[in-house]
């Protein structure tokens, strides 16, 4: 299918739309659950997908606590693994065809690997009638905490199944890094590279502590980087956001072999994928400690932003 239309929409819309399915994460963020407590959501079908990961966690079971009392069924899976949560997303899509599907994915505390494969299946999925696929992607912003003070290796350092070229580079890499606050990956991505890299710092008015740690965190990057370089997007307007990484990778494109990795935050992530779905040959890199990641509770701050996504076989849109 072919991503037709993007929009930002009011969360307040959700509790307007009967959906299809809705599909969340369980793991060890408290705001894995805010955007089901904060809103009637109406769904004919509710997966919660539990991490394999830390499954012993206090949040992690007042989690599935509350997801199991609202009427979600589980699903364990590695934060590592992609494959079943594609199966499952094709199974439901295949049993029950209708012109249109409504769908909502809270990926606010999913791994990039979920909703990436999210993300390909649509792009993969090929119905035999005229179809639009409506995906409502939620993300619900954080409380500021500080960073762990132990040093995170990258286990993972490569790029996401599905969105990256399978042939040989014959054009010098342009690398465009969504800085995160996790001091070091962004900085061993560029020396992976040995290029200059384009860098894209998230402002928010309400996030300054975060913007600030970001900074702090890559200043040897920042400083070594031209100006010219630098771009500065509202992470709570992924419409903007979303047309500026698209015309840059446009312009890109013809001399270089774009590869987009965002180190954070989430919603970028998001639109790098989305990117690589209209441009092809754009691939995306995913930077991770994997299962060594240290468990973190993640308070949700009261935002919430939601990025309505079109998805159609139907020629004429």
């Amino acid at each position: 299918m072919r991503l037709v239309n993007t929009s930002n929409v009011s969360p307040a819309v959700l509790s307007q739309i009967n959906f299809d399915l809705v599909i969340v994460a369980s793991g060890y963020e408290s705001r894995a659950r805010y955007l089901a407590e904060q809103y009637a959501i109406e769904a004919s079908s509710k997966l919660a997908l539990q991490f394999l990961e830390h499954s012993n966690d206090a949040v992690r079971m007042e989690n599935d606590i509350f997801f199991q009392s609202n009427g979600f069924s589980f699903t364990q899976i590695s934060g590592n693994k992609a494959q079943v949560v594609g199966e499952i997303l094709l199974s439901f899509l295949s049993s029950d065809f209708k012109n249109e599907i409504n769908i909502l994915v809270d990926y606010s505390s999913m791994s990039r690997v979920w909703y990436a494969e999210i993300i390909r299946i649509l792009r993969d999925y090929s119905p035999t009638a005229d179809c639009s696929v409506n995906v409502f992607f939620s993300y619900s912003f954080s409380e500021f905490i500080e960073p762990p003070d132990e040093m995170i290796f990258n286990r993972y350092v490569g790029p996401i199944p599905g969105f990256y070229s399978i042939s040989v580079p014959s054009r010098p890499s342009a690398l465009i890094i969504g800085l995160g606050y996790i001091e070091s990956r962004a900085f061993g991505l560029a020396e992976y590279f040995d290029v200059d890299p384009i860098l894209f710092l998230g402002e928010s008015s309400t996030r300054q502590e975060f913007f600030d740690k970001v900074v702090a965190n890559n200043r040897r990057l920042i400083d070594a980087v031209d100006v010219k370089n630098i771009y500065y997007f509202p992470v709570n307007n992924l419409v903007y956001t979303e047309t500026l990484l698209n015309h840059l990778c446009r312009d890109l494109i013809s001399k270089f072999r774009v590869v987009i990795a965002p180190c954070g935050p989430k919603p970028f992530t998001l639109l790098s994928l989305l990117t690589s779905l209209r441009l092809n040959d754009v691939d995306v890199w995913r930077i991770s400690a994997g299962e060594h990641d240290v468990p973190v509770d993640k308070k949700a701050n009261g935002e919430v932003n939601v990025f309505r996504t079109v998805f159609t076989n139907t020629l004429s849109s």
